[in-house]
């Protein structure tokens, strides 16, 4: 960022953005002495703020415009999934070597599928630092 331009826009977001108030005094007086030192137009410098910010907003609709259409998309999709009865798709099944069936000592969460299981459930454990599986999880 050696355009000084460039830095004096930083410092003009970073004033405005920051919720500490010694810190926006800062940037402001820094960003002075940038227009001093330097001889930035300022209304240029403005111009070029309202342009960038108006970019990020066009962008920021871009992407909730984005996000709505494809929670409509997951909508239709779940609503087709039902009508035509259809099963939610299960989680894919663990697949190690061997592990021990044990009860376990701590509540935990399944390394496959992510269910919690409570201290006491059964449940197979592969070894130290490997984790733990559910009984519906396991493939031998």
């Amino acid at each position: 960022m050696s355009d000084p331009r460039e830095k004096f826009l930083s410092l003009c977001a970073k004033a405005l953005s920051t919720h500490s108030e010694e810190e926006a005094r800062t940037c402001a007086l820094l960003a002075v002495r940038l227009l001093k030192k330097h001889g930035i137009d300022l209304e240029g410098a403005l111009t070029s703020w309202q342009r960038l910010r108006g970019e990020i907003a066009a962008a920021q609709a871009r992407a909730l415009a984005a996000e709505q259409k494809i929670a409509t998309l997951e909508a239709r999709f779940r609503e087709a999934s039902r009508s035509r009865g259809a099963e939610v798709p299960r989680p894919a099944r663990a697949k190690r070597a061997s592990g021990k069936l044990i009860r376990a000592r701590y509540s935990g969460t399944c390394g496959a599928c992510g269910k919690r299981f409570r201290a006491g459930a059964r449940v197979f454990w592969f070894g130290s630092g490997s984790g733990s599986t559910c009984e519906d999880c396991y493939v031998e």
